[in-house]
């Protein structure tokens, strides 16, 4: 997703495609993306913890960092990372099925 100014002569910066902005209203494709938003919150969840697992940052007990902090943040980074490669893949798939249809 890039805003209008990151893009160049309207294309990705990236790949180069061609970038198509959806104002559609099917219910699959909005749902994907809040997936991806979401996903990307536990990726910012994700290096918190990292972060606080160099140290004690959050100022808890020993055994309450041990329970709560110390090495969790695998967990969101897989959950983020599972997110993110399901909602990509369907979305492409939705979006072409889209540009089928009209």
């Amino acid at each position: 997703f890039w805003t209008e100014s990151q893009l160049v002569d309207g294309k990705c910066p990236d790949c180069g495609r061609e970038v198509i902005d959806y104002e559609g209203n099917n219910v699959v494709i909005r749902r994907l993306r809040r997936m991806v938003v979401a996903s990307d919150l536990f990726f910012v969840i994700t290096a918190v913890l990292m972060f606080a697992n160099i140290n004690n940052l959050f100022g808890l007990d020993r055994l309450s960092y041990l329970q709560y902090v110390r090495n969790n943040w695998v967990v969101t980074l897989l959950i983020a990372a599972l997110l993110q490669l399901y909602s990509n893949h369907r979305l492409g798939k939705e979006l072409s099925e889209e540009q089928k249809k009209s």
